[in-house]
């Protein structure tokens, strides 16, 4: 799926030489931590081998790009994931301009209120959530050297790069991308699972289920 854009990303400066800063400080936090260490190169090594990144084996940087930073954020009460790798797409290029700064973000869903207004009128309801909702979208291949990422297994290591392939969390567009999704489904499925179709198009707010 295409990321939209308001400029082109001809316009982001370097920004490769920040996230190897970034994966400097990184490590010198992670060999300290162990277990943040150990939960870190889990979350990385399922990253890949779910689909949802990709080595890149081209030493020549491509004319446009843009490598997100990344940190940690730890949750141990958590059973199921305690670990939460977040992307940042704010970090600014040498020029000034971060990948936020380019893409467009809107939401195409009802808001928050109303859709709470219609939850709370009824006696039984439910609440599911939509699993690794950003991560079940793949973006065009087209723009994936716009989600570049820099990353060692070993702090001796030699950096390896990475393309995205999924909608990344933290990026501007990623809402509208999610959001768009699911009104695609409506429409290209609804008349199939038509019960379905309508708590899709009206009893959800990005990836909660607000239904009955």
């Amino acid at each position: 799926m295409d990321c939209p854009l308001k400029k082109d990303p001809e316009c982001l400066g370097e920004s490769k030489t920040s996230a190897l800063g970034g994966l400097n400080s990184l490590w010198r936090r992670l060999s300290k931590t162990p277990e943040l260490l150990s939960l870190y190169r889990d979350f990385m090594q399922v990253y890949e081998a779910l689909g949802h990144k990709e080595l890149v084996t081209d030493n020549n940087e491509p004319s446009t790009s843009y490598y997100l930073s990344h940190r940690g954020v730890l949750k141990p009460d958590k059973k199921s994931t305690k670990l939460r790798v977040v992307f940042n797409a704010s970090a600014l290029s040498f020029n000034g301009l971060s990948l936020n700064d380019i893409q467009i973000g809107v939401l195409t869903q009802e808001d928050l209120f109303s859709t709470m207004l219609r939850f709370s009128k009824h006696k039984y309801v439910f609440s599911p959530d939509i699993h690794k909702m950003f991560r079940m979208i793949l973006v065009d291949p087209q723009q994936r050297d716009l989600q570049r990422i820099v990353w060692k297994n070993g702090e001796n290591d030699t950096v390896k790069t990475y393309k995205l392939n999924m909608v990344t969390y933290g990026t501007t567009s990623a809402p509208y991308l999610a959001t768009r999704v699911l009104h695609q489904l409506v429409k290209d499925e609804g008349q199939c699972f038509p019960l379905a179709a309508t708590v899709q198009d009206s009893d959800v707010y990005m990836d909660d289920v607000l239904t009955v």
